[in-house]
């Protein structure tokens, strides 16, 4: 009890005595920093705050910090910071001996349950009333926004390899939405919208206004304030879920009401392949309020169908888009088809091909998607009849030398289509992963 004897007499409030029991610890007063950010919870002289929240295999977990005071001249001293499992008992009470040798005197067990609970409660949003269905508002915006590429009042994802122009295209799309014109073929917005382009990734500002100068065929010479009021925020070295009330202050300054994050790879907060980390991201887009369009890069011969790993990333938008490059030989045109992935709020939107023109100005137009990705339709349906033919499996490597292919084509055919393959692991005594029909059963 030395520490206590002996502390400043500038202490506001003695912890000794504003904690004596656990019968008389209040549940703490929480103030929510963001959804999937964190809470600060407030007991009689101790202020407790936990970053990044997020569902572990063991309940919630987050980056807590227990601190005492304020003191006379109105600072809080830290006593202890690290992660902690709030479910878990064992855990809290390590840190109740631990905060108990730093702070003798207050009821550390029945503080660390108090707040355990709180914010576990706070997480699963009891407070939120249950409502009969016929009774729900109707949203300020429903629909299409920009048909068939964006919805108006929910998430949109596209995602695809590299160099699939997913910025360049999002940059169009945004800008049409805040102009009201059409710069993707001759689709014009529903409605206009104030958009807030935050960037992750290492580009420069600079590189995107030159985008945007080229999209809308402006001379490099032309006043600046003949280009749209886009607002642009620099995101990069950080994740949408340290940076989102930057954001929330970035999107109400400017006024806008439509967000564009690129991209998911840059801002995520955790693996891309864990589910949650998809979860918290969804949260934090729901905590910042906006529509939105979130673009992507998936894993070279990656699943469409699981983006970045993790089949939550298009289950948890309402719209969401495959970019695919057209192969072949290469020239300042590019050719691209849009598949659609995940629909929800509206009937299936046929595919969609593009060709992107780059000269003085940059050109989009809207062209035959039959004819954008026709040799990638001709290889996965020739590897289809190879297995067919040889009714077993077979590795990529056999498969290439059969077709005449390069084995990363073929691997990238049959990750395009989960429905008709499946991946069997290598037969007896080799490391080579086998490729099958998912219509046929293969031996092992």
């Amino acid at each position: 009890m030395t520490a206590v004897q002996q502390r400043s007499r500038n202490v506001v409030l003695d912890v000794k005595e504003a904690l004596k029991g656990p019968a008389e610890v209040s549940p703490p007063e929480i103030e929510c920093l963001g959804a999937g950010v964190g809470y600060v919870a407030r007991f009689p002289m101790v202020r407790i705050t936990v970053d990044g929240v997020r569902q572990g295999r063991e309940g919630l977990r987050g980056e807590v910090r227990v601190e005492v005071g304020p003191f006379g001249d109105g600072n809080y001293r830290v006593l202890t910071e690290g992660r902690l499992e709030l479910s878990s008992i064992s855990q809290r009470e390590t840190w109740e001996r631990r905060l108990f040798k730093r702070w003798p005197g207050a009821e550390w067990g029945a503080v660390l349950d108090r707040f355990a609970a709180a914010i576990i409660q706070s997480e699963k949003r009891l407070d939120k009333p249950s409502i009969l269905l016929r009774d729900a508002a109707r949203p300020a915006a429903s629909g299409m926004l920009l048909d068939p590429f964006l919805l108006a009042g929910m998430p949109t994802i596209w995602y695809g390899d590299g160099g699939t122009l997913k910025s360049l295209l999002g940059l169009a799309a945004v800008t049409s939405l805040q102009t009201g014109a059409a710069i993707i073929g001759q689709t014009e917005p529903k409605e206009r919208r104030r958009v807030l382009y935050c960037n992750f990734e290492p580009f420069e500002d600079w590189e995107h206004r030159e985008r945007l100068r080229k999209l809308l065929h402006l001379k490099e010479d032309d006043p600046a304030d003949s280009m749209p009021d886009v607002a642009y925020l620099d995101c990069v070295g950080g994740t949408i879920v340290n940076q989102v009330e930057r954001i929330r202050m970035a999107a109400k300054r400017h006024g806008a009401d439509y967000l564009v994050i690129d991209s998911i790879s840059c801002a995520a907060e955790g693996p891309l392949a864990d589910d949650e980390t998809a979860r918290l991201y969804y949260r934090v887009l729901g905590y910042i309020g906006l529509p939105s369009l979130s673009t992507g890069h998936t894993a070279k011969n990656g699943n469409p169908d699981s983006p970045f790993g993790s089949v939550m990333w298009k289950n948890l938008s309402r719209l969401g888009w495959f970019f695919q490059r057209a192969e072949g030989p290469q020239g300042p045109d590019v050719a691209l088809k849009l598949t659609a992935k995940k629909w929800s709020t509206v009937a299936m939107p046929p595919p969609v091909g593009l060709m992107v023109r780059f000269g003085a100005g940059i050109d989009i137009e809207v062209a035959n998607s039959r004819e954008m990705v026709g040799q990638q339709e001709e290889q996965w349906k020739r590897v289809q009849a190879r297995l067919r033919v040889e009714n077993a499996a077979m590795t990529y490597e056999e498969l290439a030398i059969g077709l005449g292919l390069e084995a990363d084509q073929v691997k990238k055919r049959v990750h395009e289509h989960p429905e008709v393959f499946q991946i069997l692991p290598p037969a007896e005594g080799s490391r080579r992963a086998r490729v099958g029909l998912k219509s046929v059963i293969h031996e092992r």
